[in-house]
């Protein structure tokens, strides 16, 4: 007779939180010391969803990490889902950035400020002008950026970034003659213009949750798991048991598609905010623009597309 297996309940994860991902070590319960991907072996469509779980047979979809990025980061590029099946046999990259904290010296590079080619665009790495070559801007604490596949990308300065990604091990490094060349043919060489594009292959959705009031969550009514990251002030997740789980700033926890419904308040009764990130039904598109709630109107932020939502 095969077991019972135990009511799921909010994980969170050892190492600070800085990444979330399938070899992330849970913290707390009965399910401490486990990895994300133990759990899911065992849990499977309690922890994923049905259709996550029928989707991506199995492993984990999307990662989040946290980065402090203080010198200059590579200029890379990802794969889309086309190119990364085709070649490597994984999912593609793409991700979206959201800018928790900007500091002195911030920009982010993305994409040209004029039509490329795969010569004058070797020329730049060779020469060493490929980020003069890029479209560039300061980003502001609350903006974000979804970066599509085959879309070069960089930054520096002072900035903390918390990164939605789709679960790839697939990164370019275009500044690397030779990963640059495995890139050429897969990269977008148009100009950014600083308007909004659509999301493409773009398989998760990341809502901006602002709360000043208790919300009651269903996950089942998601289809699929949830994540949150709490990027400004405390929110407790409390259960229908009685049981809270405190959410710090910078932390997160991972909510599985068959907890039951639960209230997520901010604590102490301070307003909190809270990147709230679930995998969407792949025959529906992903909202392609930043809705602002109480005024209805449409943000459109200057440097590509944002697919992060705002939500009381």
């Amino acid at each position: 007779m095969q077991k019972k297996k135990r009511k799921l309940y909010p994980l969170k994860f050892e190492e600070g939180n800085s990444l979330l991902g399938s070899d992330s070590v849970i913290s707390n319960g009965f399910l401490a010391e486990n990895s994300l991907d133990d759990v899911i072996e065992t849990y499977l469509a309690d922890l994923l969803g049905p259709k996550v779980l029928d989707c991506y047979r199995g492993e984990l979809p999307v990662t989040v990490r946290i980065m402090d990025v203080e010198q200059p980061l590579p200029v890379m590029a990802c794969p889309d889902d086309t190119t990364a099946r085709e070649r490597y046999l994984v999912w593609g990259r793409p991700f979206l950035w959201y800018f928790a904290n900007v500091g002195p010296g911030a920009k982010v590079f993305y994409g040209f400020k004029a039509q490329m080619s795969a010569e004058t665009l070797y020329n730049a790495v060779v020469d060493g002008t490929l980020r003069e070559k890029m479209y560039s801007f300061t980003p502001h604490e609350g903006d974000s950026l979804f970066v599509k596949g085959g879309m070069p990308f960089s930054a520096e300065g002072c900035l903390r970034i918390v990164e939605v990604s789709g679960n790839s091990p697939v990164t370019y490094h275009l500044e690397q003659i030779p990963e640059l060349g495995e890139a050429m043919d897969i990269l977008d060489y148009s100009p950014v213009s600083g308007e909004n594009s659509e999301v493409s292959d773009c398989h998760f959705a990341v809502n901006l949750r602002q709360l000043s009031k208790e919300s009651r969550v269903e996950p089942s009514a998601y289809e699929s798991f949830i994540i949150y990251v709490c990027v400004g002030g405390r929110a407790i997740i409390r259960t229908n048991d009685g049981a809270e789980y405190p959410l710090e700033n910078m932390e997160t926890v991972f909510i599985p598609e068959s907890m039951e419904d639960f209230a997520l308040l901010p604590a102490e009764g301070r307003p909190v905010k809270l990147l709230e990130i679930f995998m969407t039904r792949l025959d529906e598109p992903v909202k392609d623009s930043y809705i602002d709630e109480e005024t209805g109107h449409e943000h459109n932020h200057g440097h590509g597309e944002c697919c992060c939502h705002d939500h009381e």
